[in-house]
């Protein structure tokens, strides 16, 4: 998975466009995850390792049906009439310094993630049920056409996760 989607971004954002929504939803469901559990296991103050970890297991357990949604990157798993994510891809621009060509934001309470690698700027709500790409999705498309400035891309960014607690 991350081969192609590494080889996708590469190509620049119409190629990133052409995966299937579910690869993308994965890619970035197994990152927002894999940092959650991670979360789990370091302390939150590292001078004082009693005060516990950063996340509590108890929170992990809320997200097991994410993590049961998650088994399709290994075990086949169909989406009928029903995709449990929106997914939206944006043409960025890269700035010179290859340091700043690299964001990741996330939001624990909404499942709600984005992304930005070089040329491109993938915006998801991983547990939405499809909800922003039905109600939003003429609003967000309507920047597919420009080339987003890094901080555009942290404001959309922003709506989206603003619109995914309305949600909640």
């Amino acid at each position: 998975m991350e081969r192609q989607i590494s080889r996708a971004v590469e190509s620049g954002v119409e190629e990133v466009r052409k995966l299937d929504p579910k690869i993308l939803f994965l890619w970035l469901g197994k990152i927002f995850y894999g940092l959650l559990y991670k979360e789990v296991l370091l302390p939150s103050d590292r001078r004082d390792q009693k005060q516990g970890p950063i996340v509590s297991r108890e929170l992990l357990e809320e997200y097991k049906m994410h993590h049961f949604f998650l088994q399709a990157a290994r075990i086949p798993i169909r989406f009928e009439e029903f995709f449990p994510a929106s997914v939206f891809v944006f043409d960025t621009q890269a700035p010179n310094d290859v340091r700043k060509q690299f964001d990741f934001r996330d939001s624990l309470q909404t499942l709600t993630t984005s992304i930005r690698v070089g040329h491109v700027g993938i915006i998801a709500a991983l547990q939405d049920g499809g909800a922003q790409r039905g109600l939003f999705a003429d609003y967000y498309e309507h920047f597919y056409p420009l080339s987003l400035d890094p901080l555009q891309f942290v404001e959309l960014t922003a709506q989206f996760f603003y619109r995914a607690t309305l949600f909640n």
